[in-house]
């Protein structure tokens, strides 16, 4: 590794110093991370990028197709200054990771709801629909607790559908239907179409990724998966103002989850996720300047963990309900208005867990106007309810300034978190003697509680090539983890092992975390379709606490963090090379012979060649180029190098 650290920098400037003079004129759309201003979506006041005073990265769907990446999670890895700390490849398993969070500390939304399991942080990343469905992804940076409440500290991922989108009207029918094979016996498809007719929208999609799996370090045993998602929505013009969509949507998750969760010698996991999702928006426009938005969704989880066939497994059922209505004035002198109630209803039943029920209600509103001087400014207050933190109130203020080439930007804001069912509850219903080490839950935890403060600066330093920097901070307390403890220091530890350690979950107090984001990508036309796009991304994080406990998730993440790519697209062809260099603290788990190094560095290479005009593509792709050996969460091993091809037929008319 350290050979490739030595060469890695100085490779991402050759490339830079290569591309740097191509330069071209014309209008160019097919870039991954966009250098045109769009409207972003995310912050409820509908301001273009320049506009919201975030750092903000917006991905289409055109550029989705190209990449070499096999599920929503593997995208996500490669988006700049975002971390993904994957069990298992394909989309088995993934916590998502922004500016030094932890897991649960991000918001992922699916068309404005959210997808955050109320059991476990865990499964956010389990988002049910297919990549041939996604219009857009928004990624903001930073706290976004006044809009949407609990959980938004590191960020927000909002993830909208091509059907839940007003706007293109036209009829057309557009979709396509792809096979792949692969090494381990992968089948792997993404397919699905979208439909637009008068009034009507409809859209299908199915993911569908199996594998006997790579090899893994204990008892000859694969990392084998079976998952698959099947997702439908509708859509209808009811009137000239008024847009009803609604989408229903199975996922079913089936994999070896060992070491997923702990180190334990006896650990040999399966886990299967069955998740059904219901949503539906009405969208009112009720004059030039107001536009209601009514959202409800429905969430039902059922999960089966075997820990080993020895014992039973723990079987979850979750429950979750959301409603919102959100409300936007948008006068013609800049002033704009944003504001909305939730409220959700989480259950669950379980046989370590228990059976439990929660509440939560907010309202916020947000107000942003334009100066002709060329200042956005926007603030907004949320006051939030919770069982367990009762009332809050979180603030959050903005400011952006464009001069000529240059935007300058920055925010401030509160946020909050509560701690979800598992962290507060797990295993407190099992009957003893529970081995020693493994997770325990806690009943009297506090809620997470945040200041953060981030400014930065974009700017245009040729034709086609984006500077973007940004600084933040974020002050932390009553942060959540499980800690070492002993037995007779647990309330209620009537079922543990005396003169034993177990990880318990508690509020430890302050951190303060540093990090900076620097990146910088290009698009240069060559002529004709040909076009090369490139990118590189570095973050580096400080974490500091003043508890001298040892935590489990907090200081988890990467220190520094290094993201590139580069493409090029032509008439016939496209190649893609992703590669990612992460560093971070080693640990090691000697009672399972499992090591987590320092840093690793992974290459992804994708070659498309294109017939009848693009409507067949022939595609190659290699995940782990060069076959490095690596692991995200200590013990989990992730595949190494995994060749594949494909066939995708493109229709529409």
């Amino acid at each position: 590794m350290k050979n490739i650290r030595q060469c890695f920098l100085p490779a991402c400037f050759l490339v830079l110093c290569v591309l740097w003079p191509i330069s071209g004129s014309g209008q160019i759309q097919d870039s991954l991370f966009l250098l045109e201003e769009v409207q972003v979506i995310s912050g409820r006041l509908g301001l273009t990028e320049a506009r919201t005073g975030r750092h903000v990265t917006v991905i289409k769907a055109d550029q989705i197709e190209n990449l070499p990446v096999n599920s929503i999670d593997e995208l996500l890895r490669y988006v700049p200054f975002m971390e993904i700390q994957s069990r298992g490849g394909f989309g088995v398993q993934s916590d998502i990771l922004m500016r030094g969070g932890t897991f649960n500390q991000m918001l992922v939304l699916l068309d404005g709801m959210r997808v955050n399991d109320p059991l476990t942080g865990h499964f956010n990343s389990y988002i049910p629909v297919s990549l041939v469905e996604i219009d857009r992804i928004e990624v903001y940076r930073g706290p976004a607790s006044t809009v949407y409440g609990a959980d938004a500290v590191g960020g927000v991922i909002n993830i909208m559908t091509k059907n839940f989108l007003s706007g293109n009207t036209a009829d057309r029918l557009e979709g396509r239907i792809e096979a792949w094979y692969g090494q381990h016996d992968l089948i792997r498809s993404n397919s699905g179409f979208n439909l637009r007719k008068g009034k009507w929208k409809m859209g299908a999609g199915i993911s569908y990724n199996a594998s006997d799996g790579h090899p893994l370090s204990a008892d000859s045993l694969r990392g084998d998966f079976r998952l698959g998602t099947v997702s439908l929505s509708l859509a209808v013009d009811l009137s000239e103002n008024v847009q009803l969509a609604v989408r229903s949507a199975l996922d079913n998750r089936l994999f070896n989850a060992q070491y997923f969760y702990t180190n334990s010698p006896w650990d040999q996991s399966r886990e299967q996720v069955q998740r059904w999702w219901n949503q539906l928006q009405l969208k009112l426009q009720l004059d030039q300047s107001n536009t209601l938005t009514l959202q409800a969704a429905y969430l039902s989880t059922a999960d089966s963990f075997l820990f080993n066939p020895a014992f039973p497994a723990n079987l979850h059922t979750i429950r979750y309900q959301n409603y919102q209505a959100n409300h936007l004035y948008q006068s013609a002198t800049g002033l704009r208005l944003a504001s909305g109630i939730q409220a959700d209803y989480k259950s669950i039943a379980s046989n370590d867990r228990g059976d439990r029920r929660h509440w939560h209600t907010g309202a916020y509103t947000m107000l942003s106007y334009t100066f002709p001087v060329n200042l956005s400014v926007s603030g907004g207050l949320r006051l939030d309810n919770d069982e367990v933190y009762g009332f809050e109130l979180l603030p959050q203020l903005n400011m952006a300034y464009t001069y000529r080439d240059w935007i300058f930007r920055g925010s401030a804001g509160r946020t909050i978190r509560s701690p979800d069912f598992t962290e507060r509850f797990i295993s407190t219903g099992l009957e003893g003697p529970l081995a020693p080490g493994r997770n325990l839950g806690n009943p009297f935890l506090m809620a997470e509680k945040a200041w953060s403060l981030d400014a930065g600066f974009d700017r245009r330093i040729g034709p086609g090539i984006k500077l973007s920097m940004t600084g933040f901070y974020r002050f932390s307390r009553d942060l959540i983890d499980y800690i070492i403890t002993p037995a007779e220091d647990i309330p209620g530890g009537d079922n543990l092992v005396p003169d034993e350690d177990y990880f318990f979950a508690r509020n430890i107090g302050l951190m303060n975390t540093w990090g900076l984001e620097s990146g910088l990508s290009g698009q240069h036309p060559l002529g004709g379709e040909t076009m090369i796009d490139w990118g590189v991304s570095y973050q580096g994080l400080l974490s500091r606490t003043d508890s001298a406990i040892v935590s489990k998730y907090l200081s988890a993440h990467a220190r520094n963090l290094v993201q590139a790519r580069i493409g090029m697209r032509a008439e016939v062809f496209s190649i893609q090379l992703l590669t990612m260099y992460k560093n971070r603290d080693a640990d090691m788990a000697r009672e399972i012979n499992q090591t987590l190094t320092p840093d690793y560095m992974i290459w992804n290479l994708k070659a498309d060649a294109y017939l009848w005009k693009r409507s067949f593509v022939l595609s190659f792709q290699v995940n782990n180029l060069f076959n490095q050996e690596y692991s995200d969460i200590l013990g989990a091993r992730m595949p190494g190098r995994w060749i594949m091809g494909g066939i995708t037929w493109n229709f529409y008319r």
